[in-house]
Order: C-alpha cells, then sequence, then structure tokens
C-alpha cells in the first residue's frame, strides 16, 4: 500500500511539496491509519518549512528520524484525546468535501 513508509500504526501514501521558484513552502503528507477497516479513508498532514526542511522530505533516512515520529505523535493525540476533538466547516466554508485517494500513474 506504501511508496514512502509503513509501520504497524499507519502508512505514509505519498508526499508532495509545494514551491515556487524552487523556494520550500511546505509539504503534504498522506497518512493510512491502521488497520485500514477501522479508519476508512486516509489522512493529510501538512508541514511548513520553518517546522521541517525540504531534505527530510527527500531523504528517507531523515524522513523516518524526523517526520515518522511527528506523524505518529500528531495521529496519537487525535487518538488519545478523542473526547475534545472535533471537525467543522470553518465560518466561511458552507460545505463539506471528503478527499478521495486515487494512484495518480
Amino acid at each position: 500500500m506504501s511508496n514512502v513508509f509503513s509501520n504497524a500504526s499507519f502508512a505514509v501514501l505519498s508526499v508532495m511539496q509545494t514551491k515556487i521558484d524552487n523556494d520550500f513552502l511546505g509539504s503534504v503528507v498522506y497518512v493510512q491509519k491502521k488497520p485500514e477497516a477501522d479508519f476508512g479513508k486516509p489522512t493529510t498532514v501538512a508541514y511548513l518549512p520553518a517546522d521541517f526542511p525540504e531534505v527530510d522530505f527527500n531523504v528517507q533516512e531523515r524522513f523516518e528520524a524526523n517526520i515518522v515520529p511527528n506523524i505518529h505523535q500528531q495521529i496519537s493525540q487525535a487518538v488519545s484525546t478523542a473526547s475534545g476533538f472535533s471537525e467543522a466547516n470553518s465560518n466561511i466554508s458552507v460545505k463539506s468535501y471528503g478527499v478521495s485517494f486515487t494512484e495518480i500513474t
């Protein structure tokens, strides 16, 4: 399933970078929590360059050392603090959308 990283808790499906004129603006990591049957569709985790440098998203060893623990922390916090967790549209968004993850070949 994963082409980036996988462990017992989640799989990283893809890492997308945003750049303008080669200036790194951030990354979005597409994550599937496991087991897949319990968590439905994948989720995203976004990173700004102030949080992690571009090299952390381009070198596997750095990704596993720096980004993977952060992903684990973020998805673990969402599960462990579920009583206070909520998702809702912002005040300027009147519609909700789901994301469909289709591999582009």
